[in-house]
């Protein structure tokens, strides 16, 4: 079982904590991006504003899809760079406690 000393798993609970709030962030942008997807896919009366509508439409979607990809991507590299920081910390801990030439 490995040795990590408290600064560090107090960094990986706030880094879990941040996580938490960035992909609750990331869904309410999702929530609200959602309804205005749907308006512009919504058919209109008017007939000539039917066929720009469609233009919108596809416009509509493909930068709704792109929203979502780029939040999930965006929120996977958050908890990489969390993991190798807190990786990080923990082997420089370990470095500095055998330089010392005693453990924590």
């Amino acid at each position: 079982m490995a040795f990590f000393p408290r600064s560090v798993l107090s960094g990986l609970t706030l880094s879990h904590q941040k996580a938490v709030g960035s992909d609750t962030g990331g869904q309410r942008l999702s929530d609200e991006a959602a309804p205005i997807a749907s308006a512009v896919n919504s058919p209109g009366t008017d007939t000539a504003a039917a066929g720009r509508g469609q233009s919108a439409t596809r416009v509509a979607m493909v930068l709704s899809h792109l929203l979502a990809r780029a939040d999930a991507r965006a929120g996977e590299l958050a908890k990489a760079y969390d993991r190798a920081r807190i990786a990080g910390q923990a082997c420089e801990t370990s470095y500095s406690s055998l330089a010392k030439g005693s453990l924590m």
